[in-house]
């Protein structure tokens, strides 16, 4: 019990006349105990000082383990208060200072996969673009010299599943080919309602007959999950034949094992979904409202 300036030495219990590491029965106890007791002393009168709130409590018991201390000086003040661990996740950050951070990832990012794209060409088999069905053309990054050979094979719309590139949106709506953005990281997979606006706005296409783009960085990972997303959903195609399928036409396809298991979640609640004609119906109807805004 912690003692107040005015209390006398003979109004205090044993215990706290007890010199610190020292028994109250006078004994003094080995060094290691000795040590133990002063830490767990010097520990108790930090956190008498500095009390637990709300606030100040760490998130994780591994935190308040490891680094409490650090957090919960005894000098106090609104300066000592626990740091926070991450960003908001509601932080909206303005276009323009998005595309300065990127900067330095793109100038790392863009070299690496354009040296992969040359070295897919010396290849055998290591095709940059695959035709997986006579509508869907499966591949990598688009550069903007790129527009004039989408055109010659017939290509209408582009799907980027991608965060971080760039493509020549400009050039391709001149070219009066559609475009749709899929946002997902590198090595990830899309959220369950990026995926299926980029399904639907798929089948819309190829429901009109026309031949589509879809890609990545590399077209190994995300724009195969979508690919094949599709083809399971509208082919009616189990997920493991859709995935040999594509595997055999592209051998070069790399998923990582969370990609694959995405892929049997999306069909899974895609079919829910259908199943359901209110819930499904106002998502057709916001996609198809989000593909045709997106064709002009």
């Amino acid at each position: 019990m912690p003692t107040t300036a005015g209390t006398s030495l003979a109004e205090r219990t044993p215990a706290e006349r007890t010199p610190v590491g020292m028994n109250p029965s006078g004994a003094r106890p080995s060094t290691a105990n000795a040590s133990a007791a002063v830490v767990t002393a010097t520990a108790s009168r930090r956190d008498e000082s500095f009390p637990t709130s709300s606030t100040d409590a760490c998130p994780t018991p591994f935190l308040r383990a490891n680094f409490r201390a650090p957090w919960r000086s005894p000098r106090g003040g609104a300066k000592n208060r626990p740091v926070p661990l991450s960003l908001p996740p509601n932080l909206a950050l303005p276009p323009s200072l998005r595309a300065a951070l990127f900067v330095p990832y793109r100038l790392v990012f863009y070299p690496m996969i354009a040296a992969r794209r040359a070295a897919a060409a010396l290849r055998p088999g290591a095709a940059w673009r695959t035709w997986t069905t006579p509508h869907i053309l499966l591949g990598g990054f688009l550069f903007p010299s790129d527009v004039a050979v989408l055109q010659d094979l017939g290509i209408r719309a582009v799907i980027n599943v991608s965060h971080e590139l760039v493509d020549p949106v400009t050039a391709l709506r001149a070219a009066g080919i559609a475009y749709h953005h899929v946002e997902c990281w590198d090595m990830r997979a899309p959220t369950l309602e990026d995926c299926d606006a980029g399904v639907r706005f798929l089948a819309a296409c190829i429901g009109r007959g026309e031949r589509v783009y879809v890609h990545c960085a590399s077209g190994v990972g995300r724009s195969v999950v979508l690919t094949a997303c599709y083809l399971a959903i509208h082919d009616g195609m189990p997920v493991d034949e859709v995935l040999g399928h594509l595997q055999r036409l592209r051998p070069r396809i790399k998923l990582r094992p969370f990609q694959r298991a995405f892929i049997h979640e999306y069909v899974a609640w895609r079919r829910t979904r259908d199943a359901s004609p209110s819930a499904s119906g106002s998502l057709a109807d916001s996609v198809q409202g989000r593909t045709r805004e997106e064709a002009r």
